[in-house]
């Protein structure tokens, strides 16, 4: 399945979207007759359905021909934790490493009874004290 169009900071070109799924391609592949998939929905369709595409050629798996993958076009993600304050666009390159490291990922709190979710950034913040001291978090991750 691809991505969707409003995780996107900008709008993003019909020739970057599966024509199945309609999301913004994840690891392309083009049919011989040059229509662009993601692998994830075409393979299975293939499997599934067999034979053609709409007026297309016969199409099995071993006549899809990987693409550029999209990840390295350099197009700009909304975080995941966009509606939790991160502003910034993140690359889809980078995508996933900014999303574990990110400091408005929430994170459960530790203290006993607690649990409630706070942005990772502010966890040493919500801790309770403890013999008078607040918790210094010795790194942040972004």
């Amino acid at each position: 399945m691809g991505f969707a169009s409003a995780k996107f900071v900008t709008s993003v070109a019909d020739d970057k979207k599966c024509l199945l799924c309609h999301g913004v391609l994840d690891n392309p592949v083009r049919s011989a007759c040059g229509h662009v998939f993601c692998s994830g929905c075409i393979l299975p369709w293939v499997v599934k359905h067999g034979q053609r595409l709409q007026k297309c050629r016969p199409l099995g798996p071993t006549d899809l021909e990987n693409v550029l993958p999209l990840r390295e076009v350099n197009l700009k993600f909304k975080c995941e934790f966009f509606d939790r304050g991160w502003t910034h666009a993140v690359r889809l390159t980078d995508l996933i490493r900014h999303t574990q490291r990110c400091e408005f990922k929430p994170v459960a709190c530790v203290s006993p009874g607690c649990g409630q979710l706070v942005p990772k950034k502010d966890i040493y913040l919500h801790l309770p004290a403890r013999d008078g001291h607040v918790p210094v978090p010795t790194h942040r991750g972004v």
